[in-house]
């Protein structure tokens, strides 16, 4: 089923110009290391809209930015944004952490 998921995730990112071809597995998969601790959730568009595709990552402990997947968006990277994004993501596992709560991050593909 993973492997049916990171086919489909590379199909969209081709589709969409995110990602060329030659950068996805000899079988047409998008393979993120991410990929083997989170939830991965498949379903068909109605009415033959082809296939969605969401991942959710539920973190638990003592999780950091550098654990999570944002950390290597462009965002993160930006010279202009980063630093915000980086402490606006740090507020919310503190906040989480305070009230008891696990952090789960949801990303990975485009909900259609």
């Amino acid at each position: 089923m993973l492997r049916q998921a990171q086919r489909v995730r590379g199909a969209i990112y081709v589709a969409d110009g995110a990602l060329q071809a030659s950068q996805l597995t000899a079988d047409g998969r998008h393979v993120q290391y991410y990929d083997y601790d989170s939830w991965h959730l498949l379903g068909s568009g109605s009415k033959g809209r082809g296939a969605r595709l969401c991942a959710l990552r539920h973190l638990t402990g003592n999780v950091g930015f550098d654990d999570l997947s944002v950390r290597d968006s462009w965002l993160a990277r930006s010279d202009r944004w980063g630093l915000s994004l980086r402490a606006a993501v740090e507020s919310e596992l503190v906040g989480a952490r305070q009230r008891g709560k696990a952090f789960a991050e949801v990303g990975d593909g485009p909900l259609s």
